[in-house]
């Protein structure tokens, strides 16, 4: 009832009334008639947040709940348009490289380079055997970018699987968020079902445990020196729990789903994955018809910002995802907007779409918020942010939020509440950024902020360090910490934070930050700095194309501008220094022209060609050009 006052759905009275009935089944019946009797759209909300339940309380409540049943098999269920993608999943046999190696986005802009055409596996046979002979699979992974819809596909896969459309041989569902297991120290199998769902202490056999977000448990699985157990009362931490589900140690009777990012997903065992599957991205049509809906444009501005990322790869590609389809959306939406739009090119990088991101929720406060409480917001979000970004944390709790002067309840409406999103559980109250990059732009701030004045190392998070003074040095231990071999979950903080050199993000900020931010005086340094790394590297790496990202966050395109004309002239073939050939990765990576278009035969010798092998693996288009001249 609280969450139905929040939206304006109950009144005051109407809550105090329902609150003096008795017994409970009263005032539940008392509430669905209120609801019922004032219309359609009010039945609607209710089933909106029972839905954002958690799915076992969904599923008692919507289908097992006569009550509720009664009145809510009227409401028509509407399936979004940006989940016709999950009606399929991708068939792999295992994860590339990138996947392996590199960050979420990182793997967005490569695609599915180096592996080839992957078969479609409609959602109703996601556990069903692919031939007459083979059985179904007892462990199910299904991988997925951050915001790529994983959570999404298990309330959908849960609501048609309630109505009997699909694997109506599995007698009972249970489902658990990963998330919420970060509380314990230590659990049994029972009371990991009881988590699930209270009602239930013994799954059925053949019954169906869906383990969401295997990346947010607090630590990660490790089967090689994880405590075997096949007692289900044993108490054992949450990850060896995990792990001995998956090698059916416990709960061997039951079908185990895994959904996870794919860096998570590494951690299990080949052998123990009987069906591996990946979530589709949106095709170009979806993608402009959600910037249609998102926009709601009759002057053609969805078609022009659908033709500006037509012509950027990566953008292009970050659409692919639904949440990030939709920030961007309203990023472009909101820069057309807050400027003429025949004056002012729309943004090409990350620093500058989410800057507009951010500007944008200013907008929304409308009194709720004042604006110096909502810089206040943004300086502690970032400490917050950064400090997950340390621990590789995504979810975050109420002590965390206090720890870093958020008070809760967060109010409605608020800058905070736009930008961090309740996680629903009954268990544990938690919080998530509305995505990965808000997180990491949000922490980028912070780092931005504070090693002006840090006189430590910032990731050593009150540890022990050498005394590091100045905004350049700290950028450096930034940069070093990405190259390294396990710092690539950092490249995209690294571009943001380099983004904040550019005078154009700078004037977007204006008024967002907490403190007053001045034209960065470092920017020429940094520039050399990333420069005399990219002229000095031997190896075409991803770190290195990343690199070459920051200088063009910063807005420092001369060589990647002087390289895409000699391409077109071409006279690349003389230019080819390391810091060029960096820069002519990124375009094959960035610019669909360059990837779909060059001739590299034309300027690449053997010797550079191998150089250039970790790019060129996953640009297939070029692949046919380099075999003829080898």
């Amino acid at each position: 009832m609280a969450k139905l006052q929040e939206l304006e759905m109950l009144s005051m009275e109407e809550i105090q009334r329902l609150q003096e009935l008795t017994p409970l089944n009263k005032q539940a019946e008392a509430l669905m008639d209120t609801l019922g009797g004032k219309g359609r759209w009010y039945l609607q909300g209710l089933q909106t947040c029972i839905e954002n339940s958690r799915s076992s309380i969904y599923l008692r409540i919507r289908h097992h709940d006569p009550l509720v049943k009664k009145h809510l098999d009227s409401v028509k269920y509407d399936q979004h348009p940006l989940l016709a993608q999950l009606d399929s999943l991708l068939l792999i046999e295992g994860l590339t490289d990138a996947q392996l190696q590199e960050h979420d986005i990182v793997q967005l802009e490569l695609g599915q380079g180096g592996r080839g055409t992957p078969k479609r596996l409609p959602l109703e046979k996601l556990l069903t055997p692919l031939s007459r002979v083979s059985l179904p699979p007892r462990i199910t992974l299904t991988v997925g970018v951050a915001g790529a819809g994983k959570s999404t596909l298990v309330r959908l896969f849960v609501e048609k699987w309630a109505r009997g459309e699909l694997c109506t041989n599995i007698p009972s569902l249970l489902t658990l968020n990963l998330w919420e297991l970060n509380i314990f120290d230590r659990l049994s199998v029972e009371k990991l079902i009881r988590i699930a769902c209270p009602s239930c202490s013994v799954p059925t056999p053949n019954s169906l445990l869906i383990l969401d977000g295997l990346d947010e448990l607090r630590a990660p699985l490790d089967f090689s020196d994880s405590i075997a157990s096949t007692d289900p009362q044993k108490e054992l931490p949450p990850e060896c729990l995990i792990t001995n589900i998956l090698r059916g140690n416990l709960l061997p009777d039951v079908f185990v789903w895994v959904t996870s990012r794919p860096g998570a997903a590494a951690m299990i065992p080949g052998g123990l994955v009987d069906r591996m599957t990946e979530i589709s991205g949106l095709e170009s049509s979806e993608i402009k018809q959600h910037m249609d809906q998102l926009l709601h444009d009759t002057n053609g501005l969805a078609d022009r910002i659908c033709g500006h990322l037509e012509g950027h790869r990566s953008l292009n590609a970050l659409c692919s995802i639904p949440t990030l389809c939709h920030i961007i959306g309203v990023s472009l939406g909101f820069a057309s907007h807050a400027y003429d739009s025949t004056c002012l090119s729309l943004p090409m990088t990350l620093s500058t779409i989410f800057s507009w991101y951010l500007k944008a929720q200013f907008t929304y406060l409308d009194g709720i918020e004042q604006p110096s409480s909502a810089r206040r917001t943004v300086g502690n979000l970032g400490k917050l942010a950064f400090q997950g970004l340390l621990r590789r944390r995504t979810v975050f709790y109420e002590s965390d939020l206090k720890s870093c002067g958020i008070e809760t309840p967060i109010l409605p409406g608020s800058l905070c509440s736009r930008l961090l999103l309740p996680q629903n559980s009954p268990s544990c109250p938690a919080f998530c950024f509305s995505h990965l990059l808000v997180q990491e732009f949000l922490a980028a701030v912070h780092y931005y902020s504070a090693a002006k004045r840090a006189i430590f190392d910032l990731f050593a998070e009150g540890g022990v360090s050498w005394p590091k003074l100045g905004f350049l040095n700290h950028y450096k231990g930034a940069t070093q910490r990405v190259l390294q071999t396990e710092g690539a979950q950092l490249s995209i903080f690294l571009r943001f934070l380099s983004g904040f050199l550019s005078l154009q993000v700078v004037r977007i900020l204006a008024g967002c930050l907490p403190n007053k931010e001045e034209p960065s005086s470092h920017r020429g340094q940094v520039m050399d700095y990333l420069q005399s790394l990219l002229s000095a590297s031997k190896t075409i790496s991803c770190g290195m194309v990343n690199l070459m990202c920051c200088l063009h966050e910063m807005g420092h395109t001369d060589v990647i501008c002087m390289v895409e004309e000699a391409l077109k002239t071409g006279t690349l073939s003389r230019k080819l220094s390391p810091l060029n050939c960096c820069a002519l990765a990124f375009l094959l990576r960035a610019s669909r022209s360059c990837a779909e278009e060059t001739n590299l035969s034309q300027c690449l010798n053997y010797n550079l060609v191998q150089n250039f092998l970790p790019q060129l693996q996953y640009c297939t288009n070029l692949r046919y050009v380099l075999k003829g001249k080898l």
